[in-house]
């Protein structure tokens, strides 16, 4: 009798949005976004026969949309159009641009210069803070775009001394390839490929919120509040966002929910059932 497999891959963001200010702190959502999730779609669709679940947190697509529709900026790109940049404001891009593939470092001597330059003492200006910045957001695009468009060619010949102008042509890339995100999920679930699940909507642990006590199940002994929380509704209310978000996004609404962190226990399972056909968790749980 042949083995059935379902391949579930699970692609999670937290909301890394400032609510006093609007801009999100991090720019890991859209970073991601162009080096790995449009990258999956663009495969798939390349090879029709494979198939998928794909799921799809709602914070990760309320971000991927609100970028999309020019709603939401980060601090990383707020800096990225700045002429200049105070001394605290390198001393933060030094610290995030380097977390980039390490073998992508390495396989540009410009990259690999400004990873160097802090350990050897080297003086630093304005020209190394925008390569870096370039050279930032070239190693987290996509390699079949680096090597499709011309542009981003043109950038990586160029190497070093990189304008205000060659950073914006990168950046407008990158926008192209947000928009193109969660209308190529939406086409392979159309095109009866993929499936597209989702998650609890601010990515809760279900059965805490359902009996703060359920924990001990799996980890009898414990330490909790003295007062246990039971907010069932709450809990409830969590799948019925995801469900209604998804499909506004979607256009249909999922069948399926992986609970945050697969986490499951018979009173959660209560406040889920009639919202979605399936939910999926883990051996180890579930043992």
């Amino acid at each position: 009798m042949p083995l059935h497999v379902a391949f579930l891959w699970h692609m999670h963001q937290p909301c890394y949005i400032d609510p006093a200010s609007g801009v999100a702190l991090l720019p890991w959502t859209r970073l991601h976004a162009t080096l790995n999730y449009l990258h999956m779609a663009e495969v798939l669709w390349a090879y029709p026969k494979i198939q998928a679940v794909v799921n799809l947190v709602p914070s990760l697509t309320d971000q991927l949309r609100a970028y999309a529709r020019g709603d939401l900026t980060d601090r990383l790109l707020l800096l990225a159009t700045q002429d200049r940049w105070s001394g605290e404001e390198v001393n933060y891009l030094r610290s995030l641009c380097f977390h980039a593939p390490r073998r992508f470092i390495e396989q540009h001597p410009r990259y690999q210069e400004l990873w160097a330059a802090p350990q050897q003492g080297d003086a630093w200006g304005e020209g190394d803070t925008r390569d870096l910045l370039v050279w930032f957001h070239l190693a987290w695009t996509d390699a079949g775009w680096l090597e499709r468009e011309e542009s981003l060619r043109r950038l990586i010949h160029k190497e070093r001394g990189f304008s205000r102008g060659d950073l914006a042509d990168l950046l407008n890339v990158q926008a192209r390839m947000l928009s193109r995100v969660l209308p190529l999920y939406r086409a392979l679930e159309e095109r009866g490929q993929v499936e597209l699940s989702t998650s609890p909507y601010y990515h809760p642990i279900l059965p805490l919120l359902v009996n703060t006590t359920s924990a001990h199940e799996a980890s009898p002994g414990l330490p909790l509040p003295r007062l246990p929380l039971r907010v069932v509704k709450d809990a409830a209310e969590q799948v019925r966002r995801a469900v209604v978000q998804h499909e506004e996004h979607f256009g249909r609404p999922p069948r399926g929910l992986w609970p945050s962190e697969g986490a499951v226990s018979q009173e959660a399972l209560a406040g889920i059932a009639g919202q979605v056909k399936w939910i999926a968790s883990d051996e180890a749980i579930l043992a």
